[in-house]
């Protein structure tokens, strides 16, 4: 059995800002960003945890899984063909909010998957489990912790010198939402309507303010709010990782047949469009790079980049001759002559 192996580097490019909850510290509102745990030796050989900033293996299976939905889903609709709620749903989600029907054999479920490149990749449940062949590694930050702890590959680190601590990646952000509406130019744009329902609203937030300090021992605290103190104005702190932070990275697919290697291809390749991963993109957050090595079981048979240097472009390097291109010229016949039947479920 032969296993492929995309494995290497994603670099940010931008701030990445993957939210995992929020929180109030020092009374400031504060917007907390993934972390994963490791164990690792501190420099008296002791073991300890160390919590790092990561974005998450589950948000880039997620991603590959939409775009190679996405690469489906635009063919059909060239045909002027659109999908039933659960086919949909089990190609984007993978089958969650769908109601339980006939269970089916395991005849049926190889037929879906030979049928359905997302299913035999990324499995879904449409009624039964369909197991995936995509392993999603966890990306790990290359630092001087986790590459001491023997978590990063040589051949992905040796390139970059001293190394930063995992502490180092850390930013955090300032971000304000500012409020229009005390603004003259804005607020004259109001109808005479508009105006009383922006008056009426002020005053209850003023209110409901000045209520949740009726109970503080402080009288000056007691004090009613201004109106010029319920602004819509929201100012709030966001962790991030900083742009050149570097992860390794692995995706391993068990045993696939061409089509399914060029559509991991192809989904990377769509990726390259829209190079994001995380929240806050809107604001130009969670750019990436992506640098992979393609092997065959150890057998490293191509490289290929995605956006490096914010190019946008997709390239590959075919060290085996065409391999890869013969993939992703298959995974491109698929999806031409996609039918609603293939991916019905």
């Amino acid at each position: 059995m032969k296993n492929v192996t995309a494995r290497g580097i994603i670099k940010t490019l931008s701030p990445l800002c993957q939210i995992e909850k929020s929180d109030k510290i020092n009374n400031k509102l504060i917007v907390i960003h993934r972390r994963d745990k490791y164990l690792v030796r501190d420099a008296e050989n002791n073991l300890r945890a160390i919590s790092v900033l990561a974005p998450s293996s589950n948000t880039i299976r997620a991603t590959i899984r939409d775009l190679l939905s996405a690469d489906i889903t635009d063919a059909l609709l060239k045909k002027d063909v659109k999908l039933g709620y659960k086919s949909l749903l089990t190609l984007y989600v993978g089958g969650g909010g769908v109601e339980g029907g006939t269970k089916r054999s395991l005849e049926d479920i190889e037929k879906l998957k030979a049928q359905n490149v997302v299913l035999s990749l990324l499995g879904a449940s449409p009624d039964k489990i369909i197991a995936g062949k995509t392993i999603v590694g966890m990306p790990v930050l290359v630092c001087e912790e986790t590459v001491t702890a023997g978590l990063v590959p040589a051949r992905w680190y040796n390139d970059y010198g001293s190394l930063p601590h995992y502490t180092d990646v850390l930013d955090i952000k300032q971000l304000v939402r500012h409020d229009n509406l005390q603004d003259y130019e804005v607020v004259a744009r109001l109808s005479e309507q508009g105006f009383s329902e922006m008056e009426a609203y002020d005053m209850a937030l003023a209110a409901k303010k000045a209520g949740k300090g009726a109970n503080n021992e402080d009288p000056e605290e007691d004090k009613p709010e201004k109106k010029s103190e319920t602004s819509r104005q929201t100012i709030y702190n966001v962790e991030t990782v900083i742009p050149g932070a570097i992860y390794y990275h692995y995706i391993t697919i068990r045993n696939p047949h061409n089509v399914e290697i060029g559509a991991l291809l192809g989904a990377l390749r769509r990726f390259a469009k829209d190079p994001y991963i995380g929240g806050s993109s809107s604001r130009g957050y969670g750019e990436i790079s992506v640098n992979y090595d393609i092997a065959v079981d150890d057998e490293v048979i191509g490289m290929l980049t995605v956006n490096e240097n914010s190019s946008r472009k997709f390239e590959i390097d075919d060290l085996s001759g065409t391999a890869l291109s013969d993939a992703l010229a298959e995974y491109d016949a698929y999806i031409a002559n996609i039918t609603a039947e293939q991916v019905a479920i």
